[in-house]
Parts: structure tokens; sequence; C-alpha cells
């Protein structure tokens, strides 16, 4: 029995390093990361690859391609790659040297550019600016499992900008964090937004 403890213990310290360590490039955790986000322009046709080729696997074979002139978010960089979103289903690595870093992309938070409706899947947040020169987020966020279950989240707080980034805390035990990056918000909560499952983790567009 102590032997099977520790094994589990060993296993899953495994697994708590290996989710938090940005060695993976996946939809899912784009949105995680703590560093600072660019806007790339792929500069010319190039291919995108998986994991496995950023580890040297001589069996690995590009999983899609990017053309030059696409717009990409860019996160964190691994072994001469990085990792880019280009929309839900195309988000993986590029070779850095196919990518040029945009410059003078708007990073700061005011009222013209963060207000608004903005919308990423199946989740919408709405960010309006009250007297006072007080923000207010408010959303909502599903969760489809099939067979008719459905699990709903929402917000409805208040929130500020610190350090560059938009902040809210509640309701209950909600928290989260907004970063503007160019004309995309790319929105990170805590994952106890609503039921299991539901999260309001994206990179959302600003709806006219």
């Amino acid at each position: 029995m102590r032997f099977l403890l520790l094994s589990f213990v060993f296993y899953c310290s495994q697994c708590l390093a290996y989710e938090y360590e940005y060695d993976l490039c996946r939809n899912g955790m784009f949105p995680t990361y703590d560093g600072n986000y660019n806007v790339g322009i792929i500069n010319k046709n190039t291919k995108s690859y998986d994991d496995e080729c950023i580890d040297g696997n001589e069996k690995c074979v590009s999983k899609g391609r990017l053309l030059k002139g696409d717009e990409v978010l860019l996160s964190h960089a691994m072994k001469g790659f990085l990792c880019y979103w280009k929309d839900d289903n195309n988000v993986d690595f590029v070779k850095s040297e196919d990518v040029t870093i945009k410059k003078n992309v708007d990073r700061k938070i005011n009222g013209k550019n963060i207000v608004g409706v903005w919308e990423y899947g199946d989740s919408t947040v709405n960010i309006a600016l009250r007297k006072g020169g007080k923000y207010h987020i408010s959303g909502q966020s599903y969760w489809y499992g099939g067979h008719g279950n459905l699990h709903y989240g929402e917000l409805d707080s208040d929130a500020k900008v610190v350090n560059g980034a938009m902040s809210w805390n509640g309701p209950d035990l909600c928290t989260g964090t907004i970063k503007l990056i160019g004309h995309q918000i790319i929105i990170n909560d805590n994952k106890q937004c609503g039921g299991a499952s539901v999260s309001f983790d994206g990179v959302y567009q600003k709806l006219d």
C-alpha cells in the first residue's frame, strides 16, 4: 500500500510539472501563458509543427501550413520555434525565422479599445465603463457534454486595470485576467466561474 501511495504521489508531481511547463502548444493552454504575447506576421509560406518536432523526433511531420501575410498571436518560444494561435483550430508551433514580430501593437487598455462585447466560441463577455471610470464585466459561457448535459457559467463583476492587464474577482470564487493584444483580448480564468469544465479561457474578437 505504501509503495502504491508513493508511486501515485510521484506520478502526480510529474503530471503537474508537465502541465505547467510550456512544453506544449494547445488551444486550451494558450490563454494560460503568463508571459508577454506578441503579434506575428508570417513572412513566407511555411509549415506548422507539433510537439514531437520540437523534441527532434525524426518521424515528426508537419501538421499544416501557414501563408505569407497571415497574422498570428505568439506566446512562448522553445528550441527555435514559437507557439502561435491563428484561430481555435490552428494552434501549433512555427519556426521562429518564419515569423516577423509586429511592432507598435496596442497593449494599453483604455475605454476606447476595451469597452464592448467580445466573443469566443460559445463565450460572450461584455466590458463596460461606468460612472467614475470603473470597469464592469458580465458574460456567459457554456460547456456541452452531450446527451442534454449542459453546464453554465457567468460573469458579473467590477474589474480593474493593474500592470497593463484587467482583472476581476467575483462573483463567488471566480477570478481572472484580460490582456489586450492588438484587436483581440486573451482571457484566462481560475476555472471557478461555472459548472464543471466551464471556462472563459480563450482569444476573443470584438463584435461590431
